[in-house]
């Protein structure tokens, strides 16, 4: 299989002349990158080696794109599905490479964040005020300072908020106020003082949404159209922390976050319920302690964290005897991560141990336990443009439950990496990467215990990836462009997916045997400058993604597409900018997916094209340069279609956005 997946790759590679590892900035090529090479426009974007596929999207671009949330935000990564449950407000998970969203690591200030809502990390509840960087990773990672839990994921999702501006001696911070269609409003804040030795932190952020907004539903021969209810949305969270110098080598950190979420979960738009809904009420804290300290050939970091969080559930029409449920879950875990540099070569190595444990209030369920050590050994060798790297996770499981004997797992999974940058001269850059590696994860919690859907006996799930991948760019004094292809396959046992059993809205999750996934996802970006003072720039986007079950040569679903994974994703985006004036026009496509395992006609949830609209201005004061705004609008799906994303879970028409931002700096 690994030499048909290879030629498959190859082939790709071939016909489009490139491969893909992309590092999104505003305005030029966004590829991963040498630090010998740099290209200079409106921001600096220095090309190094990278050994994995994945990119990076800056704060200039979460500022101009104005995201509602981290679902919001990430679906701008080629290559990534959404899952949206129930429009706006609703769950949203992460879906790539027919991987699934439970592959994904969600990793905040290199803290793990475990709590999670039906085996994923719901990014409809993450803010995305005060980012600097979101990094999106598949297939491994070369960061050192990640978890050792993320070297065992085979994606990680890994979240920059700016806690650390010491020695600038800064004191800014914004305030912004936001006003949208279905009652949204939004009202936040943050703020940053620094000195030469400590640094402190502070965000505030609230929202609510009522939610109804009209649809119109196909099912089958009949249009059925009303008002979507029974989806309301409150929330509110605060972060604080600080960071202290202890002297030139060591700080100290401290983080600590706290959500309070209630929402309406409209259940899915049928006849015999067209009002069902779910009552979903959150509450989230976590703590993170840090210690970095940095020598001249040596770093490690030290870290302890705590998070707990509490889900009460309610569904008035239940048909299981659990109208109302609680549940708290706990995580703790501490952590070493240390480096060693030695002329070319880079000696890693990871620890973390990790303890976790359910409370519930259904009587069926006897206080889960789970115990979780990962250790990581990994060593690189970066010679000016060339880069090889090897990581051997171990990691070991045990699961005890009450009255039950102790389920104990052990999980090898190693992964290798090479890269190699071509560059003659800033102006003409190439990068040619490969990579291969083994991945594990075990079902979390939810999706052991969770409400009906829940089943403790699932298995561990094991993946196995290959990339290969090229990028190449050009740039003159008018014009820069690079375009860039990843092609994959790989194959997964046991794989953990959530689908319908007693009919189409009633889920569980289990086990499918072997799934086997290819494709590529491919980028193209081109910026014009007009003049000094105005520019074009251009992104397309374009991804295929085959899964296919091949567990059973005798059954129907053999050699089929696994439910809710579309074939292909494409993109376009066109940005015209003038001054601090810029103006978006975002373009996406998302093929038809299988609500089933069987590919028949009766299954498909249509394809849907999706359009939108962005201004965004930002201004200078002319009291004090320092002080500024920004103001924004938006326009999503200008068209008005009517689509659905989840079948039964019809996702709002045309909607509008508008906010102001106040800033110091």
């Amino acid at each position: 299989m690994i030499k048909r997946l290879a030629h498959i790759a190859l082939l790709i590679s071939c016909c489009c002349s490139v491969a893909y590892g992309q590092e999104p900035a505003d305005t030029t090529l966004n590829t991963h990158q040498t630090s010998i090479v740099e290209i200079r426009t409106e921001v600096i974007v220095v090309y190094k080696t990278a050994t994995i596929s994945g990119n990076t999207i800056s704060e200039e671009e979460i500022i101009r794109r104005t995201p509602e949330d981290l679902g919001d935000l990430s679906s701008n990564f080629s290559g990534v599905f959404i899952r949206s449950y129930g429009g706006a407000g609703g769950l949203k998970t992460m879906n790539a490479r027919g991987l699934g969203s439970q592959h994904f690591l969600l990793v905040s200030n290199s803290q793990a964040m475990l709590f999670n809502q039906m085996g994923s990390a719901n990014l409809g509840d993450v803010q995305v005020d005060g980012l600097t960087y979101v990094q999106y990773s598949v297939g491994g990672t070369d960061s050192w300072a990640l978890p050792a839990l993320a070297k065992t994921y085979s994606g990680v999702l890994a979240l920059n908020y700016k806690d650390n501006y010491l020695l600038e001696k800064r004191n800014q911070g914004n305030i912004q106020v936001l006003g949208a269609s279905f009652g949204r409003m939004k009202l936040s804040g943050n703020w940053y003082k620094s000195a030469e030795k400590w640094a402190l932190f502070s965000q505030v952020y609230g929202y609510r949404m009522d939610g109804a907004y009209p649809f119109s539903y196909q099912h089958g021969q009949v249009q059925v159209d009303g008002t979507r209810f029974h989806n309301k949305t409150q929330e509110a969270a605060a972060r604080l922390g600080g960071v202290l110098k202890l002297n030139a080598k060591n700080l100290l950190h401290l983080s600590t976050q706290y959500l309070n979420a209630f929402r309406e979960l409209p259940g899915a738009i049928v006849f015999y319920h067209p009002d069902s809904f779910q009552e979903l009420a959150n509450q989230q804290f976590n703590v993170n302690l840090k210690h970095d300290f940095t020598g001249d050939n040596f770093i490690f970091l030290n870290y302890a964290n705590y998070s707990w969080t509490k889900t009460d559930y309610r569904d008035p029409f239940t048909q299981f005897g659990f109208p109302f449920q609680i549940y708290r879950e706990q995580n703790s875990d501490l952590g070493h991560n240390g480096a060693f540099d030695y002329r070319d070569w880079r000696i890693n190595w990871s620890a973390q141990y990790v303890y976790s444990e359910l409370f519930t209030s259904r009587g069926d369920i006897m206080l889960p336990r789970r115990h979780r050590a990962i250790a990581n050994a990994g060593i690189s060798y970066l010679k000016e443009k060339f880069k090889f790297r090897v990581d051997v996770p171990v990691q070991f499981l045990s699961d005890q439950l009450w009255l039950s004997p102790n389920q104990n797992r052990l999980l090898f999974t190693p992964s290798i990496g090479v890269s190699k940058v071509f560059a003659k001269n800033i102006s003409k850059v190439s990068i040619l990467r490969a990579s291969a590696g083994q991945f594990a994860r075990v079902a979390t919690f939810s999706e052991m215990y969770y409400g009906s859907i829940g089943n403790p006996n699932l298995r561990p799930e094991v993946s196995q990836m290959i990339n290969l991948g090229f990028h190449h760019s050009r740039k003159t004094d008018r014009w820069n462009w690079g375009f860039c292809v990843d092609a994959f396959g790989g194959k997964v046992q046991d794989k953990i997916i959530a689908v319908p059993t007693q009919n189409l809205f009633v889920w569980s999750v289990r086990n499918v045997q072997t799934v086997r996934t290819y494709g590529f996802d491919a980028m193209f970006n081109f910026t014009y400058n007009l003049n000094q003072e105005s520019n074009l720039h251009l992104n397309l986007k374009s991804s295929l993604n085959m899964a296919h079950d091949i567990s059973d040569e005798l059954s129907s679903t053999y050699q089929q597409q696994i439910p809710y994974t579309p074939y292909w994703l494409h993109s376009a985006e066109l940005t015209y900018k003038y001054k601090r004036l810029s103006m978006t026009y975002q373009y996406s496509f998302n093929d038809f997916r299988f609500v089933l395992g069987e590919n028949i006609a009766a299954n498909i949830i249509d394809e849907f094209h999706l359009h939108d609209l962005r201004i965004n201005y930002e201004g200078k004061m002319k009291t004090e340069l320092k002080y500024g705004y920004r103001f924004h609008a938006k326009c999503n799906n200008l068209l008005n279609t009517q689509y659905q994303v989840m079948r039964g879970f019809p996702m709002p028409g045309r909607n509008f956005e508008i906010g102001l931002s106040f800033f110091w700096k």
